[in-house]
């Protein structure tokens, strides 16, 4: 029996290393993440003095694995200016951060940047950071803020620039205030101003809307000492007009001022105004349209005056229009047994009228509404407003 002879060690050490493949020692989390991150941002891209900008910033798991590590939401919302204009540090207040992911946000003043940390992210799994801020920089020329945005998968994540996108907010030097509203004889009182420095002369629209229901657009024009006294705008910068209001009882009246020019936009905020209870009371329930026709019909009555017919006025708004343009009116004396039973009320209160667009000239109104013209205590009212897609050219 022969005996088998064995190749010396050394040797066969130097066989192995050159048939075997080299073995490279790899970090976890290199080897395993396989995640790859995909990110969005929406950012207000003009916003007016004390108006409130958001930033919604995403990052969505596209990879075929988890993220191994939780992931950063950064929001740098304040990245200096260029040019730089004085007080851009500051151009930012009242920052808010939140995140449906995660309760671990948090703000940095000094730093300007909101910051949110999610758990790790399964594939096709997304996290959110929201930030808010009003716009605080009280200059007399608009200003660009630049901001940037970063999502990060750990402290050393190699893709980070991929993640990051960068942007600007103007911060439009438009200004003016909301003062007052209050009851009036035909609907509701508005006062207030709108001024633009940069373009002293430029003209504003505003538009009232009432429990969310638009009542009116008003010009400019109102003289204003005491606003050019304080700020040096011109004199005419103020508005003071009645919108009709929207039922009786509370009524929240919003105003929103548009430089007809540049087409910037300032909220002045929001108001409540009780309405006194002799208001008339209805709706309007439809809108049709037919082959050259419309029909409008609803229901309407004033408690001041429940034995006589409430008068409706019918209206219609252009885009190009201002103010609505009043098409015809009708009278509110036809049956509705059903408003008698369910308000408790005697008579007939319905209305239903039907127009021709060729004979009221309404080809590209977008909106009909009814108003009811108010007797005795309260105020004219809106009944409702229904969409109406009528041709420009009539055909």
């Amino acid at each position: 029996m022969r005996s088998r002879r064995h190749l010396p060690i050394a040797l066969a050490a130097a066989l192995l290393a050159i048939v075997a493949p080299a073995v490279v020692t790899v970090p976890a989390s290199a080897a395993t993440d396989h995640s790859v991150l995909d990110v969005d941002v929406d950012a207000p891209f003009i916003i007016a003095f004390h108006n409130r900008g958001t930033w919604t910033f995403t990052a969505k798991n596209d990879g075929t694995g988890p993220t191994l590590t939780p992931v950063t939401l950064a929001v740098k919302y304040n990245d200096g200016s260029n040019p730089y204009i004085p007080g851009t540090p500051n151009a930012w207040s009242q920052v808010t951060a939140s995140s449906p992911q995660t309760k671990q946000c948090s703000i940095d003043t000094t730093r300007k940047i909101a910051t949110c940390i999610a758990p790790p992210l399964a594939p096709g799994q997304s996290a959110t950071i929201t930030v808010s801020a009003r716009a605080d920089l009280a200059a007399t020329q608009d200003a660009v803020i630049n901001w940037r945005v970063t999502a990060a998968r750990g402290a050393k994540d190699p893709d980070v620039a991929y993640n990051t996108r960068l942007g600007a907010t103007t911060q439009r030097a438009l200004r003016g205030a909301f003062d007052s509203a209050a009851p009036a004889a035909h609907g509701v009182a508005v006062r207030g101003w709108a001024a633009d420095p940069q373009l002293p002369a430029g003209p504003f629209s505003i538009d009232v809307t009432i429990n969310g229901i638009r009542a009116g657009r008003l010009d400019v024009g109102a003289a204003r000492p005491d606003v050019t006294k304080v700020y040096g705008f011109r004199s005419t910068s103020g508005f003071d007009a009645v919108v009709p209001a929207v039922g009786s009882g509370p009524q929240r009246v919003c105003v929103t001022a548009v430089h007809v020019q540049t087409s910037g936009i300032l909220d002045l905020g929001c108001k409540t105004v009780d309405v006194a209870a002799g208001t008339p009371q209805g709706r309007l329930d439809s809108v049709t349209t037919g082959p050259d026709s419309f029909t409008v019909a609803g229901w309407a009555y004033d408690p001041d005056a429940i034995g006589s017919a409430t008068q409706v006025a019918v209206t219609a708004l252009f885009p190009t229009d201002d103010q609505p343009k009043v098409v015809g009116t009708v009278s509110a004396d036809q049956p509705r047994p059903d408003v008698n039973s369910v308000k408790g009320v005697a008579g007939d209160h319905g209305y239903s009228v039907t127009f021709s667009p060729r004979q009221t000239q309404v080809f590209g109104a977008e909106r009909i509404c009814a108003v009811a013209t108010n007797v005795g205590a309260g105020s004219d009212t809106i009944l409702g407003c229904k969409s109406l897609d009528i041709p420009l050219d009539g055909d």
